[in-house]
């Protein structure tokens, strides 16, 4: 039975908290070894704009300042007026954000602000969240989100949207949340490998090489023959299982995970022990040097963001025209960000036009085609942009649109859960040193329980 491989990345650059306020959250879960950079601050408000303190505004509270920055360069009615504050048309637009903080996370700060909404000025309510993918569960199932048909978004605002966003955003049966971001996963490899150990390099032929866990096996033990890695880490090949993973649930206080988690942990530690991959973790120095051409490993699961972003800046100009991208061995997606109305909002109006200008067909395409460049969830214009792409000059003119747009048509897979993020996550983490051979099975099962205690109690405490 082929098993469907899967990706899931927590974007390190979206990983900005928001809201400057002292407080924690202990349901917070764990996030990969990511590495994060302040880049700005909340301002006070009453430096940032001249409307009057009972003006009504579309306040969006963010984790980062990508969306207003895709704002300020694909929206053509998008008018600046400073770093905090923008215009569409009648709708003005105040983005709340800052840096995290060793006290808290973004979530708390989310918690906090949607608490506080009865006593808030119209000026200061929130009416906008962003989220990122492990968080959104949380704020779905608190209620910190309002379902979308009780501003008016229908079926038809929806229809050319890919479903798994629309899958990922919807809690007890309510759709509640919108990804702008697509984020299907491909196998990126290096052409000169794939010559040299399977004698070609087109995406058909190196897809039939990985197009399941057996095919990837296999190709791990040539590739090992030949001196390299087929993945670098056991998080890449945790990629290889998500799809087909169950979210964990909780039983009588006891974490119930799926069986292809254990699948996932016996084959990283057989795949370590046998050279098939390092025992580097994810966003280490080692994990990056892996995409130079000088480095041993054939390929990585990666995103679009990565394909567009990480992958070129890591590899540099000798990698221009030496990777190549082919259909993984299953469709799935790595993170994204979406876009939710506020519990408490009093503009429902402004949201639902501020959600119909971000995801119309022609904002997609900007959002596709601008310096920033994402993918973004418009099934038709990204099939039109496709059609009519040129390549990707880091590809050697690879039509990757097409492949991207393929993958996330089909794919399938369980709606992220609150427990399901963070017990799968410490048990991720727990497993680690067993993978790399500084731990026993048995310690690291214990490692995982009291882990997973500390979540349930806080999960179960609200």
């Amino acid at each position: 039975m082929h098993k469907r491989l899967s990706a899931l990345f927590a974007a390190a650059a979206l990983l900005l908290a928001s809201g400057c306020n002292d407080m924690t959250d202990s349901t917070a879960v764990p996030t990969e070894e990511v590495s994060t950079e302040a880049t700005t601050a909340a301002p006070d408000t009453a430096e940032t704009t001249e409307a009057a303190e009972e003006d009504h505004v579309l306040r969006i509270l963010s984790n980062s300042d990508q969306l207003k920055n895709l704002m300020e360069a694909c929206c053509p009615d998008y008018v600046y007026i400073d770093e905090y504050t923008g215009q569409i048309g009648d709708m003005q637009i105040v983005w709340e954000y800052c840096p995290p903080n060793a006290d808290w996370d973004f979530s708390s700060v989310v918690k906090h602000r949607i608490e506080t909404q009865d006593d808030a000025s119209a000026y200061d309510k929130i009416d906008i969240i962003i989220a990122d993918e492990e968080q959104l569960p949380l704020y779905m199932e608190r209620g910190y989100t309002l379902p979308l048909d009780s501003i008016g978004i229908t079926s038809e605002d929806t229809a050319e949207m890919y479903p798994y966003t629309l899958n990922a955003g919807t809690y007890d049966g309510k759709l509640m949340a919108l990804a702008w971001e697509i984020t299907p996963v491909v196998f990126t490899y290096r052409r000169d490998i794939a010559k040299n150990v399977i004698g070609l390099d087109d995406p058909e032929t190196v897809a039939r090489y990985v197009d399941d866990i057996e095919s990837l096996t296999s190709t791990a033990k040539l590739m090992q023959e030949h001196g390299y890695h087929i993945l670098s880490t056991a998080e890449d090949l945790y990629y290889a299982y998500k799809s087909d993973i169950s979210p964990a649930v909780i039983a009588d206080r006891e974490p119930l995970l799926d069986s292809d988690m254990f699948l996932w942990a016996e084959q990283s530690k057989q795949f370590a022990d046998s050279g098939y991959i390092t025992t580097h973790s994810m966003w280490s120095e080692e994990w990056a040097n892996g995409m130079a051409v000088q480095g041993d490993v054939f390929g990585y699961l990666l995103p679009t963001w990565a394909v567009f972003w990480t992958l070129p800046a890591q590899a540099g100009d000798a990698g221009i025209g030496n990777y190549a991208v082919c259909a993984p061995p299953s469709c799935t997606y790595w993170g994204g960000q979406y876009i939710c109305a506020a519990d408490g909002t009093d503009d429902p109006e402004l949201v639902a036009e501020f959600l119909r200008t971000l995801f119309s067909k022609e904002m997609s395409t900007a959002l596709t085609l601008g310096e920033q460049r994402i993918f973004a969830n418009h099934m038709t214009a990204m099939d039109e942009l496709a059609a009519a792409s040129e390549g990707e000059e880091f590809l050697g003119g690879q039509n990757a649109l097409a492949l991207f747009s393929e993958c996330a048509k089909n794919i399938d897979e369980p709606a992220p859960t609150r427990a399901g993020v963070g017990i799968g996550q410490y048990f991720r983490g727990s497993m680690r040193d067993y993978i790399r051979g500084k731990a026993t099975y048995n310690e690291a099962m214990a490692t995982f329980k009291e882990n997973a205690e500390r979540f349930i109690t806080a999960y179960q405490g609200g």
